[in-house]
């Protein structure tokens, strides 16, 4: 981060003015490149404020080199070059990247930070407790964010994979990026145009995603506004829009190459998608009436018996039609039959059949269903698909 202060533009005379300075006067190296155009000329742009510093700080992870180091029995990463932190202070979520050239040897090490020593501590399910011995290993960079007075280490990655992604670190980045101005170097500070830093860093991040988001690969979020193509840079179109992904297989001609496209939202079932069914039906017709009726042979018995009856005799001196009564006085006189008993002779009669019929008719059930279409869906939730084309 020590680049920060020099994210300025220089205007004035002479500004390529520098010298040579002996090396034994500084450090070990051959020689210095002391740049002079500084007493020729002024900033312009933004100044760095504390506002900057803040925004800065929250919003970026700065890759920082730290030595090892055991004073009075307490050990620590001592990071230094890191601007900004002297004149404005430590603001909370800041986040770092320090490389680990020692492994640590004591419990609970530090962070050491503009003079200042800051616990270092990591997660254990919710709580935070300090780092071990051996925690910190050699040849690893760690990921840590200042909150409450403590750096949270929160992830580790091993530096020969970082630099096979092309990650890059401060030193780096002063050492080999080109300027219009003298090169800078680890003893004069800063680098002088903030322009070629951004695209050295650009093309590194460019074969950074490449290696880890490749031509094919499919990015799911959940962010509408989020667009990869100004993220992680190629090209990246909406993919799968209204449809889910499925793992190919190919013993299955359904699934059996990438980006095959099948399925519907909706099925209407035709007569061959029914399972066997019945219908039940309920119904009658007229009672047959062809029939007959039969008589047994059977006789008829009368007992015996007598009839009684009464006859009035005519008085003697009447006289009707032709003739005269001369015997009777008018009195009546009582008969009866004889008594005898009578039997009927034997007989079957029947009825000839009759009314012979048949009855025709046609049954047709209720209708029920209305045909229309059913989902397929099972539960979802909605996401973004991209997918890299270039």
């Amino acid at each position: 981060m020590a680049f920060i202060k020099k994210v300025q533009d220089w205007k004035g005379e002479n500004l390529r003015t520098y010298k040579i300075t002996n090396a034994s006067a500084i450090e070990a190296d051959a020689s210095k490149i002391d740049w002079l155009g500084e007493k020729y000329a002024e900033q312009i742009g933004t100044t760095l404020d504390e506002t900057i510093m803040n925004n800065i700080q929250k919003n970026g992870c700065f890759v920082v080199n730290s030595e090892h180091d055991i004073v009075n029995d307490t050990e620590f990463y001592n990071i230094t070059g890191f601007d900004g932190i002297k004149e404005f202070g430590i603001f909370e979520n800041l986040n770092i990247k320090f490389k680990v050239d020692v492994t640590n040897v004591k419990e609970r090490p530090f962070i050491k930070l503009n003079g200042n020593l800051y616990e270092l501590v990591r997660r254990n399910g919710q709580e935070l407790i300090y780092l071990a011995k051996n925690e910190l290993v050699k040849n690893h960079s760690y990921n840590a964010v200042y909150r409450e007075n403590k750096f949270v280490v929160e992830s580790a990655s091993l530096l020969a994979q970082e630099e096979a992604f092309g990650l890059i670190n401060i030193k780096t980045i002063k050492n080999l990026v080109k300027t219009e101005v003298p090169d800078a170097t680890e003893t004069t500070k800063g680098i002088s145009s903030y322009s070629n830093i951004i695209d050295y860093i650009d093309s590194k991040f460019s074969r950074f995603f490449t290696k880890i988001f490749p031509v094919g690969t499919i990015y799911t979020t959940v962010n509408k506004d989020f667009d990869p193509n100004v993220t992680f840079g190629g090209t990246w179109e909406r993919y799968a829009k209204g449809r889910t992904l499925v793992g190919v297989d190919t013993n299955d001609v359904s699934f059996n190459a990438g980006e095959k496209i099948g399925g519907t939202q909706t099925t209407t079932l035709g007569v061959g998608n029914l399972p066997s069914h019945n219908h039940n039906v309920q119904g009658a017709t007229d009672a047959q009436g062809n029939h007959y009726h039969i008589v047994n042979d059977h006789s008829h018995y009368v007992p015996p018996h007598a009839h009684g009856l009464s006859v009035l005799r005519a008085k003697a001196g009447d006289s009707g039609g032709n003739g005269g009564n001369t015997a009777y006085n008018g009195t009546i006189v009582n008969y009866s039959t004889d008594a005898t008993d009578l039997w009927t002779h034997g007989s079957a009669p029947a009825t000839n059949w009759a009314g012979q019929h048949n009855h025709w008719f046609n049954v047709t059930s209720g209708a029920t269903g209305s045909g229309q279409a059913f989902s397929n869906l099972s539960p979802y939730i909605t996401v973004y698909f991209w997918k890299r084309t270039k």
